[in-house]
């Protein structure tokens, strides 16, 4: 037997199905979209990457006998040679290292070093771990309140190319964003490590302070 159905009928048939393949057609087409877009598009390019010094070099010239501490009287600094370096957790927990600043005369001087980041990225954010010793510094001695200014080593990582803005270590505390030309985050990608040392011209009763340990030392972040 054969079914014959009114005309009205056939017709929303073929027009449903041709609605449904539209449909089809549209949602293949937007996955097919979501999916080029996933691969076309970038991926971000942002970078945190953290340092810890990685040497320390004492002038010869600063190591003279029966040297006087800077300042008399504290266990923790005594000792027959200068210069004085001291380890010491601040009052973060956080291990750090001090030494008195020396004028012009170099005695301490510290590096950090890294790889330049390589991925394109136009400009990097560099923090600096100020001790956090406002408590550590009356009960030991131990101290970070000079001003510094950080140096930036170049792509041949012997020959500084740029240096900071000075740097209050009597006003900051843990991770301390650096600048450059009167307030200017922003650095190159292409640097591969920076430099700090005592003969910052200020005297030795100021003490210059950093972190030691990667992720309270140096922090690096690009994008």
């Amino acid at each position: 037997m054969t079914l014959h159905l009114p005309h009205t009928v056939s017709s929303r048939i073929v027009v449903s199905t041709r609605s449904a393949g539209r449909w089809r057609l549209t949602i293949v087409a937007v996955f097919a979209t979501i999916g080029f877009l996933s691969t076309s598009l970038p991926a971000s390019s942002d970078q945190v990457d953290y340092f810890a010094p990685e040497s320390r070099t004492t002038n010869p010239a600063c190591m003279e006998p029966n040297a006087v501490t800077a300042r008399p009287g504290v266990p923790a600094y005594s000792g027959q040679y200068s210069p004085i370096v001291m380890y010491t957790a601040d009052d973060d927990r956080k291990s750090t290292v001090s030494t008195y600043a020396k004028g012009s005369r170099w005695c301490v001087r510290s590096d950090w070093y890294f790889n330049p980041v390589g991925n394109g990225a136009p400009r990097c954010q560099y923090s600096f771990y100020v001790p956090n010793d406002v408590n550590t510094y009356d009960r030991t001695g131990a101290g970070a309140n000079a001003i510094i200014v950080i140096g930036f080593y170049g792509p041949d990582g012997r020959t500084i190319v740029q240096r900071s803005d000075p740097l209050d270590e009597s006003a900051s505390s843990g991770m301390t964003l650096l600048t450059i030309n009167q307030g200017d985050p922003n650095l190159p990608d292409n640097y591969t490590g920076i430099n700090i040392g005592d003969n910052n011209g200020q005297s030795d009763s100021q003490q210059i302070g950093w972190g030691i340990s990667s992720t309270s030392s140096l922090m690096r972040d690009c994008n």
